[in-house]
């Protein structure tokens, strides 16, 4: 595109921006301005313009301009994407030129004059893509290298013309949808798929609860049959003492060779026996006694452990998105309550009880005799 006749002014107007009365902003490196050479770079870049090598004249101004913006250099930056195809940068120069001027309007009448006018033209030839996101859903969508973010329904943006592909984001993925064109001025809708909505969160159910208790032993066991085998013990001894003095008595009536003893004393012969007998038993079951004490002391009585777990309520509730929306089933496991029969037993029954009063008052009886046929 040709520069117009507004270029020569520019180039006087933006070599007195560059003049060493001016005050220069620093350089990004921290060095000193050198206004001379600036001024050198400049006109290289309005011969770069001349001969419409946009894109070396872009290198040329964006050079000067890190080292020293003004509305003019500013203006030719914005100039050169125009004439590169990129609008919506070109616009947003001619605004960014525009503001510089502004604020000092003195120097920078041409583009005072200038800039407003580009903006508008740019403005309506500058793209303008509107997505749609099915089902009114979300998707996270980029055209080209232009990031969209996330889009809620509907959105709109702007693009330079020429071709873009459009790709969307799911699950950490990008994939692409299309390639799209687009021409200065147009206006272009398309639509995108809603990313697949996320999995309901499947919620574990809690572990069982469980219950430890320690019942403490007791020995009573062992010391109840053992004091029992002990006091059987003692009764056999006892027995054994009355015995001996039962024998000892008998024994005094009689002679050197336990003859000729006194008849009076059998009796007490025959009580010595029952006693020795008595002996035998208690001290059989004294025995048993303190050998059933004894494993009872090894086995009973020690402490016991017991572990009681709880299960959870066994229900399971489940979210479903389809084609006809959320549906939600759930599954519950336990008794089932049974449906109550009997009511429907009772109103059952009075009606085959009507229906078979109806058929019976239907029916002949005997005492008519008349039939009934067709003519």
């Amino acid at each position: 595109m040709a520069r117009g006749w507004f270029a020569p002014l520019f180039v006087a107007l933006a070599l007195g921006t560059l003049a060493p009365t001016t005050a220069a902003a620093p350089p990004e490196d921290g060095s000193e301005v050198d206004l001379d050479s600036l001024r050198k770079r400049f006109k290289e870049g309005i011969e770069l313009e001349s001969k419409q090598r946009w894109a070396e004249a872009l290198t040329v101004f964006e050079e000067v301009a890190k080292a020293k913006s003004s509305p003019q250099v500013r203006f030719h930056v914005a100039l050169c994407h125009e004439n590169l195809n990129r609008l919506r940068e070109a616009k947003t120069g001619f605004e960014q030129a525009l503001k510089l001027a502004e604020a000092d309007p003195d120097s920078a009448k041409d583009v005072l004059d200038s800039a407003p006018g580009r903006i508008a033209a740019l403005e309506a030839r500058i793209p303008v893509l509107v997505i749609e996101v099915s089902d009114g859903g979300e998707a996270v969508v980029a055209v080209g290298a232009l990031e969209l973010g996330t889009i809620k329904a509907r959105a709109q943006t702007t693009l330079d013309p020429g071709a873009h592909d459009v790709t969307v984001k799911e699950g950490g993925k990008t994939r692409k949808l299309r390639t799209i064109s687009v021409a200065e001025g147009e206006r272009l809708e398309i639509k995108v798929p809603a990313a697949p909505k996320a999995a309901p969160e499947v919620v574990a159910p809690p572990p069982p609860e469980t219950t430890t208790t320690v019942i403490a032993g007791t020995k009573v066991p062992f010391f109840a049959v053992g004091a029992v085998g002990l006091a059987s013990l003692a009764g056999a001894g006892v027995m054994i003492g009355l015995r001996q003095a039962a024998i000892g008595e008998v024994r005094d009536s009689c002679g050197g060779d336990d003859t000729g003893c006194d008849p009076a004393l059998v009796e007490v012969a025959e009580r010595g026996q029952r006693y020795e007998h008595a002996a035998w038993g208690l001290g059989a079951a004294g025995l048993a006694c303190l050998g059933a004490a004894t494993v009872l002391f090894f086995t009973v009585g020690q402490d016991e452990v017991v572990t009681t777990t709880k299960k959870p309520a066994a229900a399971r509730v489940r979210l479903g998105v389809g084609p006809s929306g959320l549906s939600i089933s759930g599954t519950f496991t336990g008794p089932c309550p049974r449906l109550p029969t009997t009511s429907r037993t009772a109103s059952a029954r009075p009606t085959r009880r009507r229906r078979s009063e109806r058929s019976w008052a239907r029916a002949p009886t005997p005492s008519s005799g008349r039939s009934s046929r067709s003519a």
